[in-house]
């Protein structure tokens, strides 16, 4: 069973993240984690796919990967209740993201952080 967890970013601190539990509580949006509940910017919120990277690192909804020559946006396809990549070069969808195809992709940023690596491929 994969691990539930998201992560957010700090209300407080806007360039760190915060991983736990994202909660809605008397209309602010949080992340609970051992350490406390840390008060997070509303829309940043993203799920732990369950998945890591060929280096390890865990695969977010809203991560970009790079695979070969592209440059794929993690993103939850609700229609097929599946994380899917989105190729930003081509506007399409290229599958969905699986244990067979995490070996060789590579977080390479995420699109809160990187917006610069999709400036020309017009993905938000």
């Amino acid at each position: 069973m994969r691990e539930i967890k998201f992560r957010a970013r700090n209300a407080g601190l806007p360039r760190c993240w915060v991983y736990g539990y994202f909660v809605v509580k008397n209309g602010e949006c949080l992340i609970v984690n051992e350490d406390g509940e840390f008060k997070v910017i509303a829309g940043t919120e993203s799920q732990y796919t369950g998945m890591k990277d060929r280096n390890g690192k865990e695969i977010y909804e809203g991560d970009l990967l790079s695979w070969g020559e592209y440059l794929l946006v993690c993103k939850w396809q609700q229609d097929n209740c599946r994380y899917s990549l989105y190729n930003t070069k081509s506007g399409r969808w290229a599958g969905f993201l699986d244990k067979h195809m995490v070996r060789d992709i590579r977080v390479v940023g995420d699109i809160y952080e990187n917006k610069e690596l999709l400036e020309a491929d017009n993905v938000s």
